[in-house]
């Protein structure tokens, strides 16, 4: 299935609870999509394709350990006004354009720990 970006959240964690998908599987789907797009949408200030396939990777050892929860392995993209710590975070701002948060945000946190 190569179209796997188009997956709703909760049709994505059915078929990685099911282990018809892997979350590395969906996540390179994304990412092929992102390459595809961008240059025309401008969607994205700073891309992180290998933390996400790092992240995916762990969510499938979530699975494989019957510890996931509804958003592991579910790829989001984090707006660029929320602090993730060791991503540069701009704000859209040059002031900032070079600003990397030596923590998370709340949101990152509670995000991350959910296993998105």
């Amino acid at each position: 299935m190569s179209e796997l970006w188009r997956l709703t959240a909760h049709e994505a964690h059915e078929l990685l609870r099911r282990r018809e998908i892997t979350a590395v599987e969906l996540t390179e789907s994304v990412l092929r999509r992102i390459q595809e797009v961008e240059e025309r949408v401008h969607a994205y200030i700073t891309l992180t394709p290998d933390l996400a396939l790092e992240q995916a990777k762990e969510a499938d050892e979530r699975f494989a350990a019957g510890t996931a929860t509804p958003l592991t392995g579910i790829p989001v993209a984090v707006k660029d006004v929320i602090i993730t710590k060791g991503v540069r975070t701009t704000a859209g701002s040059r002031m900032l354009e070079n600003f990397i948060p030596p923590y998370d945000s709340h949101v990152a946190e509670r995000l991350r720990r959910a296993g998105a």
